[in-house]
């Protein structure tokens, strides 16, 4: 296959539609999302959720046991206080699962779309955003609580906290704040262009936030109001990175920025050999990201200094911390996920059924 044949059949139609400013309908470019929890790794990727031994990448169990290609799993399972495993599918169910065994504890199918991004679990309630446009509020068995919170589009990027407000960000260039005790809006604020990645909190609660348009945003967490903002030569996908002080992103154009949170001013700038779509993962000494041409980089954060290693497939999603691995899983080649260690030496693979 053509390289560059995988990346529009994924990402032209979010082109398409995001250019001309309507979300309605979207076909969101789709990748795995994976979770650490322990010695487990477990990975939402495709036709299944599967469970995922770190030690060597051994397959624990799998759900559904036998997957739908035209009903896939995206977003990262997200771990309960009380054992359970919540992740959400293109059927429009968000789903409980055991931990240990993938069994399913409850469903919930009353949402009208997919469920593209992950919950948030803050005070024994799951916090559930929608491409059907609504955060849906539900207690720890799968009830809902009160009216889902309807915002003006889809949402696709999980929330966050700040333990008094719940903040999330829309298609719709739109950012929320709610009332964490009583879901009611406390602020929303338009912002240039389609948040298709998340918000990212400092230990001040100021609000980072990426958009589709190349700008960087830095929000007030009492009103909403702008602190900064600077514009980059290409679009952002992904939720910043944020490590003492600096925050980390890439861009389409295949610019990898670290800015001080501050006041939005460069620090170091690195150029990759493709997009780079991804979250960074930031590492004591070093940031590792992927790229569209399957690139993966361990870049120094002090000298910008790097060395990569490349997959067969392309290298989308987030690069995931896993004790003294890093997990990434690439699209389009037989690995459903790949570890390596902090010098870019790959450990194991997961190839399912192999």
């Amino acid at each position: 296959m053509n390289k560059k044949l995988l990346f529009f059949i994924l990402v032209l139609p979010v082109l398409a539609i995001l250019l001309t400013g309507c979300a309605e309908g979207l076909t969101p470019a789709s990748w795995a999302g994976i979770t650490v929890a322990g010695e487990l790794a477990y990975a939402a990727a495709g036709p299944q959720v599967y469970a995922i031994d770190l030690k060597n990448g051994s397959e624990l169990w799998r759900f559904p046991e036998k997957g739908s290609p035209a009903k896939p799993y995206y977003a990262a399972p997200v771990l309960t206080s009380d054992d359970q495993l919540i992740v959400g599918g293109y059927d429009k169910v968000l789903y409980s699962l055991d931990p240990e065994t993938g069994g399913v504890i409850w469903e919930f199918p009353n949402a009208q779309d997919r469920w593209i991004g992950s919950v948030l679990i803050f005070n024994d309630q799951i916090y559930a955003p929608n491409a059907d446009h609504k955060l849906y509020i539900l207690n720890l068995d799968g009830e809902l609580q009160g009216e889902p919170f309807q915002a003006d589009n889809s949402l696709w990027a999980t929330p966050v906290t700040d333990g008094e407000k719940v903040y999330f960000s829309s298609l719709g260039s739109t950012v929320y704040a709610l009332n964490a005790e009583t879901g009611e809006v406390v602020w929303q604020k338009k912002i240039d262009g389609a948040i298709l990645g998340g918000i990212v909190l400092d230990s001040d609660g100021v609000l980072y936030i990426g958009t589709f348009s190349g700008i960087m945003v830095a929000l007030d967490p009492e009103d909403g109001g702008v602190i900064w903002q600077r514009e980059f030569p290409g679009q952002i996908w992904s939720t910043p990175a944020l490590s003492n002080g600096t925050l980390y992103f890439g861009t389409h154009n295949g610019t990898v920025y670290a800015i001080n949170t501050q006041d939005g001013s460069d620090q170091w700038e690195f150029l990759a050999d493709a997009p780079v779509l991804g979250t960074p993962l930031v590492l004591e000494s070093k940031i590792v990201f992927g790229t569209e041409n399957g690139a993966l980089y361990f870049v120094d954060r002090q000298t910008v200094k790097d060395n990569r290693e490349l997959l067969v497939g392309k290298l989308y999603g987030n690069p995931v911390l896993a004790g003294e691995l890093v997990l990434v899983a690439p699209v389009g080649g037989d690995q459903t996920l790949v570890a390596f260690d902090f010098d870019g030496k790959q450990d194991w693979d997961f190839i399912p059924g192999k």
